[in-house]
């Protein structure tokens, strides 16, 4: 019954609102018929302001008419507010060039006016366009012109959502920890003066980043949580947004037929308002879905469509981002130039529009195909810039940032919620007291009326008026009685509620540890591969020096055999011949070649050594090196030309010198230094 009074009451709204602007439009039209010059500009503005909202097409068409007679009479204002509603209606046609064409022509005016609402306004319009453009650097410009008028106007609404802006455009940037801090910011002041819409757009933000962090509880989180806030209030795309992305998280964990439910879900809403930057977004996720489940024609007939409907939209970013799609399935069907054609296309795109997390999965992929077709010098070279990429993107000081925002976040809103909280109790409690003295003024009332009463009437009805007041207190009683006993309940259901939202929480840190400790693990796993493939390479390297150092050996001791038994000519070749091998004998300079790749491996373990031990000799040195990469006895006395058995004593002084005790292994100690 009540919504259905509500529903009426908002369709009178409507039309009487619908009915007044019509009003308006046609007053305005009769005016503009009689109007004089100056008057007719004015109108003309007006008129195109009323139909801004209903045909962006007549508005434009009422705004040039007014920038043509602006201009003859030189009205700046006029032209200012021309330039502005031409470019608004531009922007949703989704034309930005022609936005910051006509919003550059409009901030003169607005300046010397020192409009500053206005021109936060404009500001905030032309960061959207750029960003959309894939234009960062100039978005972000713009945004924060925005952010500084609108905290000197105190506009808290609109401060909540640059915040969020700037937040989005960090995001796509790659900047994470700009990101969340932009975006709890927004979040922040949302919940502050409760817009429940830009609550939803914040909590969607968040967990874009978090799944871009890889952190897909917390994602599934906030965005789980935007979805009930637009269902909450209706917005089509608000809901199509949040569908989309909680696909996107159950793609990323391998729960196809989830995500393909929720795309759906996306696709539906948005073609209701014909959406057509979210109708791509998620064409995108389809074809990405149907390439994880190896359905490469599907995915690729996904993606070219995508790039289409984005062609029109003119998003860099996103064709970017779909470019490089489509060369990940060229190269798992094999097909590896067309592969390398679109990579390459993507790449260059990307670095345009400084899309760093695109640049960097081109490098990795580039490489990949560079090592496929053979091509092992360029595939190095993209790995290497993959790598530094990466690591600039990606790295654990950042991830404890954002993590220690998040916690700061968390704990203002709760000491927030307890100021509330303390508040409502002492308004409860002021209340009450003020109900207590009302009761006692009524009560008291009562008894002097009673009293009254019982002074006025004759003794045959004194029985009667007592009857009547037992009767009384005793209704007041049970009231009070049953009053005590839905309190209880209350206080019981609340304590309920409590107890469970606690459990919930208490479950939800225990999957974000157990989380971070699954990722900690990893990376110990990853760090001790990359130490053993690098000790495998610097033995490796080692082994080339003693086969060297063994080939030369015995051609050297070939050449002092057959040295008599030749013509003295042939003997001063030999000897010159020696005297080369000599030289490239050279333990020293075997010795400085490995040294240095042993640092790269060990870093500041032969300073550790000689911190420890100082009186050790170079030989002692070399021993303890190569003890340390497990080479063999026999390695070691062909590496350093000796025997086995010299190699034997060396090992006995050197624990000596070390003062090793019997039951410590000299390898291990070597090991822990």
């Amino acid at each position: 019954m009540n919504k259905a009074i509500t529903f009426f009451i908002l369709l009178i709204l409507t039309l009487k609102i619908g009915f007044s602007q019509q009003n308006n439009i046609d007053s305005l039209k009769n005016l503009l018929n009689q109007a004089s010059i100056n008057e007719r500009v004015i109108t003309l503005v007006e008129l195109s302001g009323e139909y801004r909202n209903i045909n962006t097409d007549t508005s434009t068409l009422y705004a040039k008419e007014a920038l043509l007679l602006a201009k003859e009479s030189g009205n700046i204002e006029i032209l200012s507010k021309a330039y502005k509603n031409i470019a608004c209606n531009y922007n949703k046609k989704n034309e930005y060039d022609s936005v910051l064409k006509y919003l550059n022509l409009s901030i003169p005016f607005y300046k010397k006016a020192g409009e500053d609402d206005i021109l936060a306004e404009i500001y905030d319009l032309m960061g959207s366009a750029h960003g959309t453009l894939s234009n960062y650097d100039s978005s972000l410009l713009y945004f924060e012109k925005a952010l500084s008028s609108y905290i000197q106007l105190n506009d808290t609404t609109s401060l909540s959502k640059i915040y969020g802006s700037i937040g989005l455009v960090y995001t796509k940037k790659g900047d994470f920890k700009k990101a969340t801090e932009f975006t709890l910011n927004s979040l922040k002041i949302s919940e502050q003066v409760n817009n429940i819409n830009q609550i939803g757009w914040a909590a969607n933000s968040l967990g874009a980043i978090y799944w871009y962090l890889y952190n897909d509880s917390m994602a599934l989180k906030y965005y789980k949580k935007s979805l009930e806030i637009y269902i909450e209030l209706n917005d089509v795309f608000g809901i199509a947004r949040a569908n989309m992305n909680i696909g996107g998280v159950f793609q990323e964990q391998k729960n196809y037929n989830e995500a393909i439910r929720y795309y759906k879900n996306a696709l539906t809403s948005l073609e209701k308002i014909n959406e057509k930057r979210g109708i791509s977004a998620v064409l995108v996720n389809f074809g990405s879905v149907y390439f994880s489940k190896g359905d490469y024609e599907k995915s690729l007939y996904y993606f070219e469509k995508a790039l289409v409907v984005n062609k029109e939209l003119g998003n860099k970013w996103r064709y970017a981002n779909i470019l490089h799609r489509i060369g990940q399935n060229f190269y798992e069907q094999g097909e590896y130039e067309k592969a390398y054609k679109y990579y390459n296309e993507a790449l260059g795109k990307a670095e345009q529009i400084d899309a760093n997390k695109i640049v960097k999965d081109c490098y990795r992929n580039i490489s990949l195909v560079d090592s496929t077709l053979g091509n092992y010098s360029e595939a190095y070279k993209h790995f290497k810039l993959y790598t530094e990429m990466k690591d600039s993107l990606f790295n654990i000081e950042s991830n404890k940032q954002i993590t220690e925002m998040q916690t700061k976040y968390e704990t203002e809103k709760k000491e927030q919620e307890n100021i509330i909280l303390r508040k409502e109790i002492e308004i409860k409690e002021v209340k009450e007291q003020k109900h207590k003295i009302f009761l006692k003024f009524l009560y008291i009332l009562s008894s002097v009326l009673f009293l009254l009463i019982v002074l006025l009437f004759v003794m045959f009805r004194m029985k009667a008026n007592s009857l009547k007041k037992t009767r009384i207190i005793y209704k007041k009683e049970k009231q009070l009685a049953e009053l005590e006993i839905k309190n209880k309940e209350n206080e019981n259901k609340v304590l309920i509620a409590e107890k469970k939202r606690e459990e919930a929480e208490n479950l939800m840190l225990q999957e974000e540890l157990k989380a971070e400790q699954e990722i900690n693990h990893l990376e110990k796993e990853k760090h001790e591969a990359d130490i053993q493939h690098k000790n495998d390479e610097l033995s490796s390297l080692t082994l080339h020096f003693i086969n060297k150092n063994e080939t030369l050996g015995k051609i050297k001791r070939i050449l002092f055999t057959e040295n008599n038994k030749v013509k003295p000519d042939f003997q001063k070749c030999s000897n010159n011949v020696i005297s080369i091998i000599n030289n490239n004998i050279d333990n020293d300079i075997d010795w400085k070649n490995f040294k240095l790749n042993f640092e790269k491996v060990h870093k500041g373990y032969i300073d550790r050594l000689l911190g420890k031990h100082p009186n050790l000799s170079m030989n002692e040195q070399k021993l303890c090196a190569y003890i340390k990469i497990n080479l063999t006895s026999n390695e070691i006395a062909q590496i350093m030309n000796i025997t086995i058995a010299s190699v034997g004593k060396n090992r006995q002084r050197l624990r000596k010198k070390l003062e090793i005790n019997q039951q410590l292994e000299l390898k291990d100690y070597i090991q822990v230094i």
